[in-house]
């Protein structure tokens, strides 16, 4: 559990949202329309697209299969490549690594 808060967590600052000094999630709106405090990237496509989509929007190419993500740069070589018996935990565990991945080439922390 401990591991899946501290992933989310890295997944929300690449997604730019800020944290209390508690280390928690300020509350704030996902969509507009509901507030949100927990993070749900593991368990949420609606919060799990948003971050493959900037991804994206940084040039790269992700493809999502049954039990399979790659996200991969311009040239078409694999940054990351995960295989999983859930779409949607090796999508998680494809973003995750690409951030954990972009933020050490960044100069930024990493888990």
């Amino acid at each position: 559990m401990k591991e899946t808060l501290e992933k989310n967590r890295l997944i929300a600052e690449f997604m730019g949202l800020k944290f209390k000094e508690n280390g928690y999630p300020s509350p704030y709106w996902l969509d507009g329309s509901r507030k949100i405090n927990n993070l749900l990237f593991h368990s949420s496509w609606d919060w799990l697209i948003p971050a493959v989509e900037k991804i994206e929007s940084l040039g790269l190419s992700t493809k999502i299969y049954t039990g399979h993500t790659t996200i991969a740069s311009r040239d078409g070589s694999f940054i990351s490549q995960k295989l999983n018996d859930s779409k949607i935990k090796a999508t998680y565990q494809a973003v995750f690594e690409f951030i954990n991945w972009y933020t050490l080439s960044q100069g930024e922390k990493q888990l």
